[in-house]
This record gives C-alpha cells, sequence and structure tokens, in this order.
C-alpha cells in the first residue's frame, strides 16, 4: 500500500487515501479476488481520484477540458507537471498523469513500462500516454485520464496489453475524429524532463523504443 511517508513527500492529506482500497469503479479483469500488488495498483488510482483531466499553465491558471479556445492554448501554455505540482493543481492530462502513476510505481519499485501511442493523421495527431506495470505473471494496464476505460486492466502478456490499448485508441478516434487508417504507432519511452512544453515532450517521445507492430499484429491473429 501506499505508506504515509510516500504521501507527505507529495504533501497529500492521509484521508484522502482510503488504507481499506475502496473499489471507485475499477474493475480487475477475471479475478475476483486480488493480490497485494493488484491492491497496490488499485490504491494509486484511488489516490488520483480528485484529479480532473486538463492542465495548469505556469501561472498556475486552470483549463478545463471543455475550455473554450483549449486546444490553442495547451499548445502554447502547456507544460509538463512534476507530480507534487499535479497533486496541487488537481488537473492534468495523461503526459502529466502518468507521471503521477510513474512516481507510486518507482516508490515501491514495481517494474512498468511508459508508453505514447499516436496516430499520424497529418492533421491533429491525437496521442495518449499510458502505464503498464507487471509482476511475476501478469501485466496490468493502469489508466486514469482516460475516463471511459479508467482502472486496473489484467492480461497475461505485455503484447496482449499493448494490443488492448491499440484497439480501444483506434476505436475512439475513429469515433470521434473519423480517422481511419493504419497510422497508429506506439512508442516506449523513459522519464521526461519536468517542466518542459508540448512539443519538447511530443521530441522525448518519439526519441523512444518504437513498438514493431508486427509484434501487435501476431496476437491479432490468434
Amino acid at each position: 500500500m501506499i505508506d504515509q511517508k510516500t504521501l507527505e513527500k507529495l504533501n497529500i492529506n492521509e484521508r484522502l487515501f482510503d488504507k481499506n482500497v475502496f473499489f471507485y469503479g475499477i474493475m480487475i479483469t477475471e479475478v475476483n479476488i486480488m493480490n497485494e500488488f493488484e491492491k497496490y495498483l488499485k490504491s494509486i488510482l484511488n489516490n488520483m481520484k480528485d484529479i480532473k483531466y486538463g492542465f495548469a499553465d505556469k501561472d498556475k491558471n486552470i483549463y478545463p477540458d471543455d475550455e473554450k479556445n483549449w486546444d490553442n492554448n495547451f499548445q502554447t501554455k502547456y507544460f509538463l507537471q512534476a507530480p507534487k505540482t499535479l497533486i496541487k493543481t488537481k488537473y492534468g492530462v495523461c503526459w502529466d498523469q502518468v507521471e503521477l502513476e510513474r512516481y507510486f510505481l518507482e516508490q515501491e519499485n514495481i517494474r512498468y513500462n511508459s508508453y505514447f501511442i499516436i496516430n499520424y493523421d497529418g492533421k491533429i495527431f491525437p496521442t495518449h500516454t499510458f502505464i503498464i506495470a507487471n509482476d511475476e505473471t501478469n501485466y496490468y494496464w493502469i489508466e486514469h485520464s482516460w475516463e471511459p476505460h479508467r482502472g486496473i486492466h489484467k492480461y497475461k502478456s505485455l503484447n496482449e496489453a499493448l494490443l488492448s490499448v491499440k484497439n480501444k485508441f483506434d476505436n475512439m478516434i475513429k469515433k470521434k475524429y473519423n480517422i481511419h487508417n493504419d497510422y497508429t504507432t506506439i512508442y516506449e519511452y523513459t522519464k521526461p524532463k519536468y517542466n518542459i512544453t508540448a512539443n519538447e515532450f511530443f521530441k522525448h517521445c518519439e526519441s523512444g523504443n518504437k513498438v514493431e507492430n508486427a509484434s501487435i499484429r501476431d496476437i491479432e491473429r490468434i
């Protein structure tokens, strides 16, 4: 579980953290009884329950995702928040929220990889970032910012997890942006520097290791 010492590092009120792990609508697929590893992952999301989708600029102005000029403001005013900053502002896009998830995982030395998924449609370039953690036997997609899929999703392999995210991402961009192509790419990326701009974050992620589509397609044929 996330201990009090970790919470204090981020200036989180202990009352926000339910030591008994409240369910928060999260489904652990294919299991009825959670092990301690799964409980810890779930407690991470429980501890993020007050964080909303949006971003804050360096002047501490908040931009919820329904803000009128959100897209333009994002391109010019966005910066990647450190975990402690996100806890204070309570607004972050997936890029920011992954860094808080990363922080909690590293406190317990949990193995994980962070991923940047993007569709090179030539106009919108929709993206998402996410983390997949693993224990000795399973892989877990940890998702908070993408509300329709918020939860802990359990898989038997890393490729199975990546395929699941890719399929959901492709379905989303078809419905939301009418994008129908095969230009979705996934990069594995390392921890970025905080306070970087949107363009700098893009470059950092695209400098990571590209996940070969061939390995994902192999799963699709099974």
